[in-house]
């Protein structure tokens, strides 16, 4: 179907605006540890049942070993390092304000992209992604009331740019992991291995900060 994928991109988009306002009110009444594990295990079942009615395997089982190694390093940043920061940011600035900086990701993965992987925009998509980003801002940014926006917290800036960063690097691994795989099947990859990570940094922590 001609524009199927960018159909998808915008399903996509939706469906990162609808959640960021759920996991800032989940974020602000538990830990952002909390409501990332409990987030990857709901995915995890839920992406189990979609990838066993599509292709009749609830895991990943036919996976190959490189999709593990890559997609398990994207999981761990993009999901594990990056999803920790962007969490603890709802809490300190919104959901607003991170998904405003978060429009920089797209930016950001084309470099990454150009760097590692040798992928190269045309100047029509350059300028489309400026274009998008540069309106997304104004209207992110617009104050409802004409009246300047309250003090934003510096902590929570620092963290939404690492966590945009670290959304954007892993966005590069998963392209890599992900080549001749089933993209369900991939996601469930990633988010099995973010899981494991965040069981052992919460067990970590708690006996150490009992």
């Amino acid at each position: 179907m001609k524009y199927l994928g960018e159909s998808f991109a915008l399903i996509t988009a939706l469906g990162w605006a609808l959640s960021s306002l759920f996991f800032e009110k989940a974020s602000k009444r538990a830990d952002s540890i909390s409501v990332n594990v409990i987030r990857l295990v709901i995915g995890i079942i839920f992406l189990g049942v979609f990838t066993f009615v599509e292709r009749g395997v609830f895991l990943p089982t036919d996976s190959t070993s490189y999709n593990w190694k890559i997609l398990g390093v994207s999981g761990i940043i993009g999901l594990f390092l990056g999803d920790i920061f962007l969490y603890e940011s709802y809490v300190l600035i919104g959901a607003r304000l991170c998904m405003l900086f978060m429009t920089l990701t797209p930016l950001i993965v084309g470099v990454f992209g150009y760097v590692f992987l040798g992928e190269v925009l045309t100047l029509t998509q350059l300028l489309a992604m400026i274009i998008t980003c540069s309106g997304v801002l104004i209207v992110v940014l617009k104050s409802k009331d004409g009246e300047q926006n309250k003090k934003i917290s510096s902590k929570g800036i620092m963290y939404i740019c690492i966590a945009t960063i670290f959304e954007a690097i892993g966005t590069i691994f998963t392209k890599m992991g992900s080549i001749g795989y089933n993209p369900s099947s991939s996601t469930q990859i990633r988010m099995i291995c973010a899981l494991l990570v965040f069981i052992i940094f919460s067990t970590a922590r708690y006996f150490t900060f009992p």
